[in-house]
């Protein structure tokens, strides 16, 4: 497309709970959700064993697509990524969900910063500590970012609405990351 896009990977794309599922925990986890299903007149879905993704190879998919822009989540990609990104003029924003994220991602380089608070939907994208470990709000989160680095932060988090998006740019937010709140959109195909 000739139209603006960008790219979004997990940087860490492990996941230990995977790595030990079997089909017997797979069909347990659905037991509860058996009778839904059932009503709703939906199939059970089939068991298919944990294929770890390459990141190595998304990360290179994103540089061969010329994506304008590389976002990314759990984690900070390798120092040769960015380098390459750089080098082609590719904005790289990474996600934080604590200051000490924050500054991580400065240190590699990044072009901006999503100051992820812990009401963000979805998942948790911490990676120097466990998620449970970095459940900051984003309308904290935001101002102690912003202080911290010298790169554009962007917050997220819960804004759903002009309130909350007047709140993080007062806070010193340059942008502002809404994903919830667009489910409901035709787009979304939710």
């Amino acid at each position: 497309t000739s139209k603006p896009f960008a790219i979004n990977l997990w940087v860490w794309m492990d996941d230990e709970g995977a790595w030990t599922s079997d089909e017997t925990a797979f069909r347990d986890s659905l037991a509860a959700l058996a009778e839904h299903l059932k009503e709703l007149g939906v199939p059970t879905p089939g068991y298919t064993p944990y294929v770890p993704l390459s990141f190595d190879a998304q990360a290179r998919a994103v540089l061969d697509a010329k994506a304008p822009v590389f976002s990314f989540i759990f984690g900070v990609p390798p120092a040769e990524l960015l380098q390459e990104c750089q080098l082609r003029r590719i904005v790289t924003i990474g996600t934080a969900t604590t200051v000490d994220e924050a500054v991580a991602l400065q240190r590699a380089g990044v072009d901006a910063i999503v100051a992820s608070g812990f009401e963000a939907g979805g998942h948790r994208g911490s990676f120097l500590r466990r998620a449970e470990d970095s459940l900051v709000g984003t309308m904290s989160l935001v101002p102690q970012v912003v202080d911290a680095v010298d790169v554009p932060v962007i917050a997220a988090g819960g804004i759903a609405d002009a309130r909350g998006v007047v709140a993080a740019l007062a806070l010193g937010a340059e942008g502002v990351q809404i994903g919830t709140a667009f489910l409901a959109a035709e787009e979304s195909g939710a």
